[in-house]
């Protein structure tokens, strides 16, 4: 039976550089997702992810900021990298902005 594992970009890119010299060629899904960006909208409400090509599944991290100066960090929805969607997640933009934006990516082990 198949499990999915969550796995953050560094971990993948640590356990490549690990095991590079070990287990020879990985397959290409084993790859992850390529060519993956974030942004916000010009308003600074909602905060965006996306990946080009790959296996595998990304989401938007964004951190919002408030009228008081205080900071929360929040995560979007996964979608397929290579779909035509991207994740998003909204500050709501009455009381709290975009402050940033990153992106977390998985790939499914088994």
């Amino acid at each position: 039976m198949a499990f999915t594992k969550k796995i953050s970009a560094a971990a993948v890119a640590t356990a490549a550089l690990l095991g590079a010299g070990l287990a020879g060629a990985a397959p290409a899904s084993a790859a992850g997702p390529t060519g993956c960006s974030s942004w916000s909208d010009s308003a600074g409400v909602k905060g965006y992810a996306d990946c080009t090509g790959g296996a595998g599944s990304v989401r938007v991290v964004v951190t919002c900021i408030n009228y008081r100066g205080i900071s929360s960090t929040h995560s979007g929805s996964w979608v397929t990298a290579t779909s035509s969607a991207a994740s998003v997640y909204s500050c709501g933009g009455e009381t709290a902005w975009v402050q940033s934006t990153t992106y977390q990516t998985s790939i499914s082990i088994g």
